[in-house]
Formats: C-alpha cells, structure tokens, sequence
C-alpha cells in the first residue's frame, strides 16, 4: 500500500493533520476513537485498494494541534467539516469507531448532500440515560490520565500492549500502526511519549456529550449500516470496553439502517476485524449505486 498524502489543514489557531490516499474509487472519510489516530485505519484501507480514502487525526490526537481549553464532542465537528471544504471531498461514505461514530454522524446530519452513507463501528450512541455520566461540568480527573505516557522505543510499547487483555484480539499489523504512528520524540531526550496526552484523553473521556444526537439521527435519511461488538457478558460493566457500548435499538432510530453483529469481536471491532470493515464499505459503495 503507498504511503498517504499528508495535509495540515489551518483551522483558527490550529491545525488538523489529515492523509490522504488517492484513488479513482469513491472517497472515504474515516474518524478515529478517543486516544487513537488517523493511522489506526491503514489495514481497513489496504483492503480498499483504488478507493479515495481520507483519515483524520482529530484535535488533540495525532499531529493534529492540541490547544488549551474544552474537547466536546460536538466542537470537533466543524473541524471535520473543514477538511472535507478545504480538500474539496464530495460524494463521501463516512466511517467511524466509538467517539469518532458520534463525530462522523453529527457531520452527516450537517451535510446529508455530502455525506452519501455511514458505516459506524460500535458507535458512542447511547440510551439518553446514560449521557447524564458525561457532563464537563465534573471535575473529577478520569483515570485515563494516570495511563503510561513514556516509552522507550515503539516495539516496548507493542511488546507490553500484546499483553494486555484490551488488546489481545488486535490484529499484529493494526497494532503495530497504533504504536508506530501513535508516540512521537522527547525533545533532548532518547524515549518517546504517546502523541496524544493522557490529559487530553481523560478530557475527551470526562468531556459533554449532546444527547441531541439521538433525536437528530431520525431526520437522517442516508443509508447507514451498524457494525455492533459483542454483547456484555454476566457481570461486564458499560465501560469495560470489551462488549458494545453502542445503544441496542439505534438501528430503528435511523430511517434508513441495517445492523450487523459481530459475536466475537469487541468494542475495538475495527482493529480486531479490518476485513469485515472494508466489507461494509464496499457493501455501502454497491448500496449506493
């Protein structure tokens, strides 16, 4: 697979990283999960061979910027919107994981012209009841800021995370991208840091979340197809990130949606199933035609 075409798209006072693979096929749009990057896609487009495929790294991921001040959910959208202006992208099928499923959605609702069709993977679309756990207003640090930040080299970090049970269904080479595209330099230093901070993760997870959403998809038209992780298991909490997370009946909220459950795969589905992924997208693509 040929490397992307990276962008640096100006946004205020900061600046959006985006890649850019290019194809004759129809274009892609792929928005990443809470603490991930742009990159986290490279395996679901090498099965996407031709397609016009564009990755993001959202605020405070990635070689996106990371400025001071709130991370809610909803203020990414205009910065997704401002990629697709500025790199002229039409006629676009949007895929997202988790927070980026939330982020890609709200963008489709803004721009149903633009946005053909969705693919979300386990999408952070919940029952009203529990958007009243994400609230800005809370001050109480998220435990994701103790997480490790220093790293000796990329293969430490591949080597530790093969062991840990959230990653122990990832594909070898997604985890590999995750870690090779996801720490960056210490300045005067030889170890490495993760390129998006714990605190700014803790942010994201601790960050307001518009419950508006779920009245908003019901006016979305556009085709969109679900792909749901596992169900929990006896004892499994909502934030275990091992089962869905995704609400049960969002099929039904969209006009125009079909769902897919994947009984082996967990809340990390697109690292654990790229095939299936790109399945899905190129099912969308013969949907749409």
């Amino acid at each position: 697979m040929n490397k992307p075409n990276h962008f640096s798209i100006n946004i205020n006072d900061y600046q959006i990283a985006a890649y850019k693979w290019i194809g004759d096929g129809p274009t892609i749009l792929f928005c990443h999960a809470t603490g991930f990057h742009g990159r986290i896609w490279d395996q679901v487009i090498k099965n996407l061979t031709g397609f016009n495929c564009v990755s993001i790294d959202l605020r405070g991921h990635g070689n996106s910027d990371k400025p001071d001040g709130s991370y809610d959910w909803d203020t990414l959208v205009p910065d997704v919107l401002a990629v697709i202006h500025q790199l002229e992208l039409r006629n676009i099928i949007g895929v997202g994981h988790s927070m980026g499923g939330h982020v890609i959605t709200k963008v489709a609702i803004a721009q149903p012209k633009i946005i053909q069709g969705l693919i979300l993977c386990d999408p952070s679309i919940f029952e009203k009841c529990r958007y009243r756990y994400f609230d800005s207003s809370i001050k109480k640090e998220h435990p994701i800021s103790k997480r490790r930040n220093i790293w000796n080299s990329s293969n430490e970090m591949i080597e530790r995370l093969q062991k840990h049970e959230n990653f122990s269904l990832w594909e070898s080479d997604v985890l590999k991208d995750y870690c090779n595209h996801g720490l960056e330099p210490i300045q005067d230093s030889t170890s490495l840091k993760l390129k998006c901070p714990p605190t700014v993760e803790a942010k994201m997870y601790g960050a307001y979340i518009n419950p508006s959403i779920i009245q908003d998809i019901t006016q979305f038209y556009n085709p969109v197809h679900i792909m749901l992780a596992r169900k929990p298991l006896p004892k499994e909490n909502f934030s275990d990130l091992g089962p869905s997370i995704t609400r049960q009946d969002l099929e039904k909220l969209f006009p125009n949606a079909t769902s897919e459950r994947f009984h082996k795969n967990s809340h990390f589905l697109p690292m654990e199933n790229t095939v299936a992924v790109a399945k899905s997208i190129k099912e969308m693509v013969i949907r749409l035609s």
